[in-house]
């Protein structure tokens, strides 16, 4: 049957084979007709987190004491350790990501914490979290996107578009319940996008 179509009815035992003689007007051997070829269309590749896919430059507002271990932090697939802030940059901390022109950027995911629990210190909820973040690409405004701050686990923002520079401020926060940690935390990054030169 074809795609979509119907089956097509199989014969029955009884029926009998018939011949069709070709008449003068018909010809005997099938002659060649211009067929349109099929389009085939290229599947759609999953977006992958170009991070880690292809060369990107990363760099922070600040770092909790200058440590500049702080910002591989981001990127090391560990959810228990983070990015901290310099103290006291909480609202306009940002994040910059510069991926090359012909990357698409689908989405940027983030847990808007520090994930780790140690001990009896839970460090989510006692720091700050990312309640909000403001995105730009090449220093125009793509959107302002609210984050999820219930679970420690990636939380993808549907900010889309081109390569470039991309910058992730933090416009607000959710005050942690330890009142002397005042460092913006983030455990993991994630730009998830396309890029011919991904692997």
């Amino acid at each position: 049957s074809g795609c979509g179509g119907e089956p097509a009815e199989a014969p029955s035992a009884a029926a009998e084979p018939t011949t069709v003689e070709p008449t003068a007007a018909e010809p005997t051997a099938a002659e060649p007709t211009a067929a349109a070829a099929p389009v085939v269309e290229a599947p759609a590749t999953e977006p992958v987190d170009l991070l880690h896919a292809i060369g990107t430059e990363l760099a922070v507002s600040s770092a909790y004491r200058d440590q500049a271990a702080q910002v591989t932090r981001l990127v090391d697939g560990d959810l228990a350790t983070a990015w901290n802030s310099r103290t006291g940059d909480l609202v306009g901390a940002w994040i910059e990501v510069r991926l090359p022109a012909a990357a698409e950027v689908t989405g940027i995911a983030l847990v808007p914490g520090f994930a780790h629990t140690s001990g009896e210190s839970d460090l989510f909820t006692g720091n700050h979290r990312v309640a909000r973040v403001r995105v730009l690409r090449e220093g125009v405004e793509v959107g302002v996107f609210p984050v999820a701050t219930e679970e420690r686990a990636l939380v993808t923002v549907p900010a889309s578009g081109a390569g470039g520079v991309w910058r992730i401020e933090v416009a607000e926060v959710l005050p942690g319940a330890r009142t002397d940690w005042r460092e913006t935390c983030i455990s993991e990054l994630q730009i998830l996008g396309r890029a011919a030169e991904a692997h």
